[in-house]
């Protein structure tokens, strides 16, 4: 306000601002009025200068918000693989509202991890609201039980490298064509490699 320029009203979680630069929401999905906005990355939770949080977790957050009523309705986590898997890449809803999921690492060739998994929120604990402690997001399966709450439940559909698209290091976009066609969409980073 102090530029002269209203920008709107905060409607999304404080914590989020803890984000990773250039890690913020990098897959919508919309169901029914309600925007499904996955965060690209573990939040850095504990913050720390060197994102070493964000890091060494494998927790992401899963933004339920309601575009009639401009306001967050639900707040979800989402495990990612680990073990060079640090990232979403996109999301798509199927027909029946559950959703399709990608995750990914950086590297390419035969030992590239690039997933496609099938997921269903409405299975999983709505932790919006809850009182979470500091770095939530590093903690096991045992522990977010302990705090009552279940992160969505995951089944493979494709490995994407064991099928032969393994050339890229960026898969980020899906499309549902029909219930039986899947686009995968690569991200070019805009020709900046040159290639």
């Amino acid at each position: 306000e102090e530029t002269g320029v209203a920008v709107g009203e905060e409607a999304i979680p404080a914590i989020y601002a803890q984000r990773r630069a250039n890690r913020g929401f990098e897959a919508v999905a919309l169901r029914d009025g309600i925007l499904y906005a996955f965060i690209q990355s573990p939040i850095d939770n504990p913050d720390g200068g060197k994102d070493n949080s964000s890091k060494a977790a494998t927790l992401v957050r899963i933004l339920a918000f309601d575009t009639t009523a401009k306001a967050a309705v639900g707040e979800y986590f989402y495990r990612l693989d680990g073990a060079g898997v640090d990232k979403i890449g996109d999301a798509v809803v199927m027909p029946d509202g559950t959703f399709l999921v990608l995750e990914r690492d950086d590297a390419t060739g035969a030992a590239a991890r690039k997933l496609v998994y099938h997921i269903d929120l409405d299975a999983a604990t709505n932790f919006l609201g809850y009182e979470l402690p500091l770095g939530v997001e590093l903690q096991s399966d045992a522990g977010l039980a302990a705090l009552g709450i279940t992160p969505a439940a995951k089944t493979l559909v494709v490995d994407l490298g064991a099928i032969g698209y393994d050339t890229v290091d960026k898969p980020e976009g899906l499309a549902l064509i029909d219930e039986n066609t899947l686009a995968v969409i690569n991200d070019n980073d805009f020709g900046a490699g040159g290639v």
